[in-house]
Formats: structure tokens, C-alpha cells, sequence
């Protein structure tokens, strides 16, 4: 099964869209689905997206017993709220027994996200297995990732041993110099959060203002520094903040002690390299 953007019409994504009143799946195996989107793709649904390998949304469902997601491969960087998780974008009033998502990658752009399911009642999950990798993108401290569901950190009684977590905070180190809607540059770390900025609008192919959402910093640590090349020969460092648990493994880290901060300004206009970036 692969679902494209071309689908992102429905409200729900998955092998089902919805999984209802009396539905029931027992001893099912999904391997190597795939359900992807670019960060540019619109709903024409409510806003509002529930993904997942199985299903969009599992409501007041009789079970899901033994259902195995194997590989799956979710990206989901669609600029609406959305919740992602391995088995349904939501899980609610279900008893959830023995089921699995082990390998592959869930990633999403907005909204929650978890393991088995964005959102649920992780009372209702009994055993079984998330084994996979998560990745939050334009992670902020509200949103809400989890194991298993992304409402909670906990796991419940299902073993969650293995699974990665990240959850990337992109930043701009300090000194990175910023357009500002009239021409002229300054430091990032002397932005106030009044000034307007310069934008690139990628739908009507123009330059843009837009004034920022808000500006958030972190403390100086070491961070891995990721340098990008542009073809006039600027070069911007920036920082991927993975804050990742996963017994045994630890990304390379360069040393380098930077400040960095992180723009945002409202939906129209910049939000992390959704449909518009800082020039």
C-alpha cells in the first residue's frame, strides 16, 4: 500500500480510512506501506488529518488483535494539523491487544504523533510491540509525541525497548544575519520579535514581509553544526536539536559551543520552511 499526496484529500489515511462502531481486525500483516507528502501540500478536507499505516482513525471499534506493522515509512509534512501514528492516526475506545509496528520510520511535520497512535486510550493497549523510529519536525514544548501514543511518555504493558524518539528543533546559530522587510540585516540575536521580515513566498514566486510568530533561544551547549551551501556562495550553520532516547546510540556531535535562536513567524509567512523562508 502507498499513499501519496494525490489522497490527501480524504480526512483519513490508512488501508481503512475509518475503523467504526462493531469493526474489528484480527491477524493482519501490513509490510513495507508507505504513506508520504511534501511540506507544500494542501488539504481540501476539514484541516484536520489522521494517518496511519492501518488506519486514519479507529473509533469505538470492537479490537485489533495481532496486527502487524512491519517497514512502515511515514512522512507526513503536510502544513495542516495531522495525527500520525503507526497503527491509526487516532485509537479511541478500542481494545488494542498484541499488535506491533517494529522497523521503518513514522515522521510528521505538525500535530501529534505517537508509536501505535497520534492520539488514544492507552488503558485500552494490552502487550505487544513499538519498535520504530519517530521523528517530530519543528519540535515545540506543547506539541505532544509519545511511545505509544503521543497523548503520554508512558508505555503502558506494551514494550516500547528499542524505539527512537526524535524530536528536531531547528535553529540558526548566533551572528547568522537576517533580512528584515526593508532591506537591511542584523544579527539574529538582536532581533526583538517587532521587526518585520523578509520572506520568499513560494506560491506566488515573489519576495514577501511577514512579521514574526515569536523567538525562542537556547543556552550555549555543543551541538552538530550543519552547513548549507548556496550557489552565490552564502553559507548559513544551523543546528538540528534531536532530542533523541534510544538506549546505546549517540549521533557524532563536532564540537562547537554556538547560541541559538529560532524564528517563527505566522502561517502565511515563515513557520519553519513550511511555504515561505527567510531570505
Amino acid at each position: 500500500m502507498n499513499v501519496t499526496q494525490s489522497d490527501l484529500s480524504r480526512d483519513n489515511l490508512g488501508l481503512f480510512e475509518l475503523i467504526t462502531i462493531g469493526g474489528s481486525v484480527t491477524n493482519l500483516v501490513l509490510r513495507d506501506c508507505m504513506i508520504t507528502s511534501d511540506i507544500n501540500t494542501e488539504l481540501t478536507g476539514n484541516g484536520f488529518t489522521s494517518i496511519g499505516i492501518l488506519a486514519g482513525s479507529v473509533d469505538h471499534a470492537s479490537y485489533l488483535r495481532n496486527v502487524k506493522v512491519t517497514n512502515p515509512k511515514i512522512e507526513c509534512n503536510i502544513k495542516d494539523m495531522s495525527s500520525t501514528g503507526g497503527l491509526a492516526g487516532g485509537i479511541f475506545w478500542t481494545s488494542v491487544s498484541n499488535c506491533q509496528v517494529t522497523g521503518g520510520s513514522i515522521t510528521c511535520y505538525t500535530g501529534a504523533l505517537g508509536g501505535m497512535a497520534g492520539y488514544g486510550d492507552l488503558e485500552y493497549f494490552n502487550g505487544g510491540v513499538c519498535r520504530t523510529t519517530l521523528t517530530k519536525r519543528n519540535y515545540q514544548d506543547s506539541d505532544k509525541v509519545g511511545p505509544v501514543v503521543g497523548d503520554t511518555e508512558s508505555s503502558g504493558s506494551v514494550n516500547t525497548s528499542g524505539i527512537t524518539i526524535n524530536k528536531e528543533k531547528p535553529c540558526v546559530a548566533k551572528g547568522t544575519l537576517i533580512t528584515l522587510a526593508d532591506g537591511s540585516r542584523v544579527p539574529v540575536e538582536q532581533l526583538t520579535g517587532n521587526e518585520m521580515l523578509l520572506v520568499w513566498n513560494l506560491q506566488t514566486g515573489t519576495f514577501d514581509a511577514a512579521p514574526i510568530l515569536f523567538i525562542d533561544s537556547d543556552s550555549a551547549a555543543t551541538y552538530e553544526i550543519i552547513n548549507l551551501s548556496f550557489s552565490d556562495g552564502t553559507t548559513v550553520k544551523t543546528i538540528t536539536d534531536r532530542r533523541k532516547r534510544h538506549a546505546g546510540v549517540h549521533r557524532g556531535i563536532q564540537s562547537c559551543y554556538i547560541w541559538s535562536s529560532l524564528l517563527l513567524c505566522q502561517w502565511n509567512a515563515v513557520h519553519a520552511g513550511r511555504d515561505r523562508r527567510i531570505v
